[in-house]
This record gives structure tokens, C-alpha cells and sequence, in this order.
């Protein structure tokens, strides 16, 4: 009777949700505006969009794993790129190094939100650009959203002024304000009814439970990657080397004319060897800002080219870095839907790990 009973309860516990319950689909509308170049950006934030979706926060600071992209273009006229930083070591020292300075400010102060967390942009244009889409339902209604405010860094003016910048990953630091747009109505700052996006940071100035979401505007932004970069440092172009081998004591040792085809033939060798492997197979400005730090350049994970009558393409995920994405659209003007599968995991749900 006992091990009857012990037997049912193991089938109905296999029978029973364990975890979180957790919404990891997510689709946007990209609603593609070419400028002169062609192009149009839009910006993405993971961990936003699955705090809202599921009604819990998740932190940006992650790493955070996608299992598929999916896109739809009815017009079949769109080239698309999914883009965002590098899973390196130097995206991750620039981004801790800006976390530990935050961190230092927000603990002088004393006072910490009970949801605040660090939140930083992909570049100065993710926090200008009016085009952030948020997730969408059948109905093109996208889902109701709270606070998500980019965090900042005090500093002291010249003229005894503060300043409040707000943290980019890429770019130089720039000092002149940089205003969130669109400035926001009900809608696109809380989301739901028709609206398909809104400003990518938004503060709810309420008390309690009140609403009051407001677009934020910043001083200035400071860049990550810029300032780590200027606070490491150099690293000398080769290691100390002998200036000269041949008269070692080992070099000596090693010349023998039976085993190495003559008494010269080592000093060959030792000459080639004084002018290889002293410098590193990569370009020794550390964080790589020629190529993804002052122009604001980001790396493609994946693009998708529509042949003629071809409307849908699923290509497989990527882990992201921070779960931020910077999508390009090129083309003429027109209408897509990228769809986001995020990958399940031990993080409420989903994979992310953490940096």
C-alpha cells in the first residue's frame, strides 16, 4: 500500500509545472524609415522586454542566449542585420569597470531603489533614436511596460555645475545633452493600445503607485569602452628581449656544426627569432576602438537578404551580450516583424549568465 502511494505521488509530481512560468517569445515591429544611406536602426533591450513581459525584473547584466531569429517581410524588400557587442574580455572589463563607479556613487548616497539596477545603452544613439520597438500581441498592441532608466554618472563642471551622463557601451564620451525621443505620449511611454514603440528609457516620476512616465534627458553620455580604455595601462609593444643572442652562453651551446650544417647557420635562426612573436596577434589598442568603440561600431551576428517572394527566414540565435541588439533594416520603406526566441535556462526561465 505504501510503495502504491509513493508510486502515484512521483507520477503526479511529473505531472505538475515546476519553476518559473516564463514568456521567452518576443516579436517587434520594425517599421523601416531609410535615411540618405538607406538604413534604419532599431534598438532592442532583452532584459526589458522580458520584465515586462513576465511581470518580474530581469537584470541587463547578463549574457543572455537566443535560440532563434525569425523574420517576416511581406514585401520581400529588406535586407536585415541583428548586431550588438562583442563576447570578449574587453566588453566585459569596460562594463564592470563602469558598474564598480556606479556602484561607488549609488552606495555614497545611501539609497538604493528597491528595483534599481545597472543599465547601460549599446551607443549614444540607442538613447536618441526614436525608434526602440516593444513587443507585440496578435492585435499589434504592444505590452504595458514600467521603469527602465538608464543609469547615470555624476560629475563635476568646470563651472561648478553638475552634470548627470548617462553609461553607453560604444563611442567616444560626449558632453553635449542628449535628449531621449520621442518625448513620449500615454501610449508609447507605457505601451498597450496602438503603439508599436516608445523611447528605449523611461522614469515614472509618481510616488507609490502612481504613473507618471516621462522621457528622461541626459547631460551628456559617457562611454564605457572610451574611458576603460583611457584608465588602462599601455601595454609596451613587445616583451623585454636580449637585444642580441649570439654571444649567450645557450647560443654557444646550441652551435654545432655536424647537427645545424655549419657554425653560422644558428645565428640564422637566432636572428629570425629576435624579430618573431614579439608582438600579439591582435591590434593592441585594447578595447578595439578603431573597430567597435569610438564609431560606434557593433558586430553582426546575423543577416537575412529576402529573395523575390520570400517573406519568412528563421536563422539560428546567438548569445548577446548583455542582451542588447542594435537591428539594421536596408532598403526601400516598408514594414518587417522579427520574431525572438529566447533560450530557456536556470535564470527565471531563460539562459543568462551572468557577468
Amino acid at each position: 500500500m505504501i510503495i502504491r502511494d509513493m508510486a502515484k505521488s512521483r507520477k503526479s509530481n511529473r505531472m505538475k509545472m515546476t519553476g518559473y512560468p516564463t514568456h521567452r517569445f518576443l516579436r517587434y515591429k520594425l517599421e523601416h524609415n531609410p535615411s540618405d544611406t538607406g538604413q534604419d536602426n532599431h534598438y532592442i533591450d532583452l532584459a526589458r522586454d522580458l520584465s515586462a513581459m513576465n511581470k518580474r525584473k530581469y537584470d541587463q547584466g547578463r549574457l543572455y542566449g537566443v535560440s532563434s531569429f525569425t523574420l517576416h517581410d511581406n514585401q520581400s524588400a529588406l535586407d536585415i542585420m541583428i548586431a550588438g557587442l562583442r563576447h570578449n574580455w574587453p566588453t566585459y572589463s569596460a562594463y564592470r569597470m563602469a558598474r564598480r563607479v556606479w556602484k561607488k556613487q549609488v552606495n555614497a548616497s545611501g539609497y538604493k531603489g528597491s528595483w534599481q539596477q545597472f543599465i547601460v545603452a549599446l551607443s549614444r544613439d540607442m538613447v536618441t533614436d526614436p525608434d526602440s520597438p516593444l513587443p507585440l500581441d496578435t492585435e499589434n498592441f504592444s505590452c504595458k511596460r514600467g521603469e527602465w532608466m538608464l543609469s547615470q554618472l555624476s560629475y563635476a563642471l568646470p563651472d561648478g555645475n553638475e552634470a548627470n551622463a548617462g553609461i553607453v557601451m560604444t563611442g567616444a564620451t560626449n558632453a553635449d545633452t542628449a535628449a531621449q525621443a520621442p518625448t513620449g505620449t500615454t501610449n508609447n511611454t507605457i505601451g498597450a493600445n496602438d503603439s508599436t514603440h516608445g523611447p528605449m528609457y523611461v522614469r515614472n516620476v509618481s510616488q507609490g503607485n502612481g504613473i507618471s512616465m516621462q522621457s528622461p534627458s541626459f547631460s551628456g553620455t559617457i562611454s564605457a569602452f572610451d574611458e576603460w580604455s583611457s584608465a588602462r595601462p599601455d601595454i609596451s609593444n613587445s616583451p623585454n628581449e636580449v637585444p642580441t643572442m649570439d654571444g649567450s652562453l645557450f647560443a654557444q651551446m646550441l652551435q654545432s656544426p655536424q647537427d645545424y650544417g655549419g657554425a653560422g647557420y644558428i645565428d640564422e635562426i637566432l636572428d629570425r627569432q629576435e624579430e618573431e612573436g614579439d608582438h600579439p596577434p591582435y591590434a593592441q589598442d585594447l578595447a578595439g576602438l578603431d573597430d567597435s568603440g569610438t564609431n560606434d561600431g557593433l558586430w553582426i551576428y546575423r543577416e537575412a537578404r529576402f529573395a523575390t517572394g520570400q517573406k519568412t527566414i528563421m536563422t539560428p540565435g546567438a548569445e548577446i551580450p548583455l542582451g542588447l541588439l542594435k537591428v539594421v533594416t536596408d532598403g526601400s520603406a516598408g514594414t518587417a516583424y522579427l520574431d525572438i526566441e529566447v533560450a530557456p535556462g536556470g535564470y527565471k526561465g531563460v539562459h543568462a549568465l551572468e557577468v
